[in-house]
């Protein structure tokens, strides 16, 4: 189902979750499978140039259009929990942002440009199973990543302040990517040394998945109170603030 987006309608009425709305623009939109299910983004959506946040979570997003550049003012992007295979190289244009999710889809690669972006804050990429990206460090630490071990061809130190591993629990894994090889300075591919990494992971999932452990321990996914769930609303994924010269937007949602 779509909606005809109308100039002159106000903004606030419209029948999708409008979240902000100011001075009759929408500043939030909120577009996802509980009042929708769409498989692309609505056209009529990048007409709302003066969109800061857009969560687009929980559809059967396929692709996202070239046309998402022309949300030039954007500082969250939320994709999570689609069917993408591919981020649109315009994508590399939305350099305000500050948030950006594409947590279980079907990706295979990310535009390494990404990590060039000046105030990228929250990065996730958990949950896509085939993604192999190299996590290039090019002057600028994103505060949180969220990703699998699986993930990593190559990390160069400083690319996350803080890495949260999504491995049948979220635990903070910044000491977990010391057995993965940095990125060379010429960006050459770079891979994973195997064993050391299926030795973390093992290391990892033996420790979260012990039955008399696994309904009480603090990092399980079952534990409503792990403090790296993204279903905990007190989570970095979900509290996360994004900064601007005249405000502060707190949370992603």
């Amino acid at each position: 189902m779509y909606y005809s987006y109308n100039r002159n309608e106000d903004c606030c009425n419209m029948p999708v979750s409008v979240t902000e709305c100011t001075n009759g623009r929408i500043t939030t939109l909120v577009f996802n499978v509980f009042s929708y299910k769409i498989n692309a983004v609505p056209e009529e959506i990048f007409k709302l140039t003066n969109l800061v946040k857009l969560d687009l979570y929980h559809n059967g997003i396929q692709y996202v259009s070239d046309d998402i550049s022309k949300l030039s003012k954007l500082k969250s992007l939320k994709l999570d929990d689609n069917d993408l295979t591919s981020l649109p190289s315009s994508i590399l244009k939305l350099t305000n942002l500050e948030i950006l999710t594409v947590s279980n889809n079907k990706l295979k690669s990310i535009p390494e440009e990404i990590f060039r972006f000046p105030h990228l804050g929250l990065f996730s990429i958990s949950g896509n199973k085939d993604l192999k990206a190299r996590f290039i460090y090019s002057g600028h630490t994103i505060s949180i990543c969220y990703l699998d071990l699986n993930n990593l061809s190559c990390y160069d130190p400083g690319t996350c302040s803080k890495i949260i591993v999504d491995r049948n629990g979220y635990i903070d894994g910044t000491s977990y990517i010391e057995n993965v090889n940095p990125c060379s300075n010429n960006n050459a591919v770079v891979t994973v040394n195997p064993q050391s990494l299926s030795t973390t992971i093992n290391a990892i999932t033996t420790s979260l998945l012990s039955p008399t452990l696994i309904n009480n321990n603090p990092n399980s996914l079952n534990n409503p109170n792990n403090p790296n769930n993204p279903n905990n609303p007190n989570s970095p994924y979900n509290s996360y603030n994004m900064n601007s010269d005249n405000n502060d937007i707190k949370g992603v949602d």
